[in-house]
């Protein structure tokens, strides 16, 4: 909200008429929906989410509730402007998000409302759940939740750690206190219903975009619109470190294409359907929130549902 004056200054300059929904009493897919049952979706020509991957993932699973709950409707396109901390489905769709925003790349974001290229983007699906972004078990999972539990403790002096408790930082901390307690799980994969894997693993990724957790991308063949989701595994603390640290999206090119060959093991591959099945419970989460854990999860895309605005123009 802080941003929102300059975004609607720019809207206005571009000659975009619009409505904000920002009801703080009620949650944001409710207004959605409503606002599409008042007004029809030919009044719409679309809708735009501004936050991070969580607030657009949670607008675009309403929108397609909204049409699978009557499959003769047509969905409005979504459009992007990215203001979270990761922004990975934004990144992965051609907007620039460095480490600040700039006005540069907020007025660009802005134009593409207007003026934007049209792109089907998948979504994947897991135990019924929709996700944008991307879906993970074990090491990742338990970072997530052991940051939220040290957020909500140092709430209390929010005023004295505001950038911790809402940064990187805060992240970082707590890679370093779960890292190492994580266990290895035993778990069995399969891939369009052929056994891919089966043995030791401390996290496993199944993502719908290139970009992961903001700064990294584990094979560079990953697209939103494939009809294909992306699974990584992980057997270790070792491999975990070594992936991570070769898939940095930063690297200058000649860099990156060092980095793939030595990274060339890294336990990859592409599906429509997987079915995960761990020796325990485990934690998960789905576009950077958490998920219920479970020995078991079925995961699968749907391909090409909703309707997006990408950057046309070169940055």
């Amino acid at each position: 909200m802080k941003c929102w004056p300059q975004i609607a200054d720019l809207l206005g300059r571009h000659g975009i008429t619009f409505v904000l929904l920002a009801d703080h009493e009620v949650p944001i897919g409710d207004q959605v929906r409503r606002f599409l049952n008042e007004h029809g979706p030919q009044e719409i020509d679309v809708i735009v989410g501004i936050g991070g991957d969580g607030t657009h993932s949670m607008v675009i699973q309403q929108l397609v509730a909204w049409v699978d709950a009557d499959p003769g409707r047509c969905l409005p396109p979504y459009a992007f402007i990215p203001l979270g901390t990761a922004n990975d489905i934004a990144k992965s769709l051609g907007f620039h998000v460095g480490s600040t925003f700039s006005e540069r790349d907020l007025e660009r974001a802005v134009s593409t409302v207007g003026h934007g290229a049209d792109y089907r983007m998948d979504l994947g699906m897991v135990n019924g759940t929709l996700f944008a972004d991307g879906f993970t078990i074990g090491l990742d999972p338990n970072i997530l939740r052991e940051r939220n539990v040290q957020k909500k403790r140092l709430h209390g002096l929010r005023f004295l750690f505001r950038g911790i408790i809402g940064g990187n930082l805060l992240y970082t901390i707590c890679t370093g206190l779960r890292f190492w307690r994580q266990p290895q799980r035993q778990v069995d994969v399969s891939v369009d219903g052929h056994r891919w894997y089966a043995g030791p693993m401390i996290n496993l990724i199944i993502n719908n975009m290139r970009v992961y957790a903001g700064e990294f991308e584990f094979h560079p063949a990953a697209y939103a619109n494939d009809g294909l989701l992306d699974i990584v595994l992980f057997t270790g603390q070792k491999d975990y470190l070594r992936s991570y640290l070769l898939a940095l999206r930063q690297y200058p090119r000649r860099l990156r294409r060092l980095a793939k060959h030595l990274n060339r093991n890294l336990q990859h591959t592409q599906g429509r359907r997987f079915a995960v099945r761990l020796s325990h419970p485990e934690s998960a989460q789905i576009d950077g929130e958490e998920f219920p854990e479970s020995d078991f999860f079925d995961v699968s895309v749907r391909p090409a549902i909703v309707p997006v605005k990408i950057p046309a123009e070169p940055l």
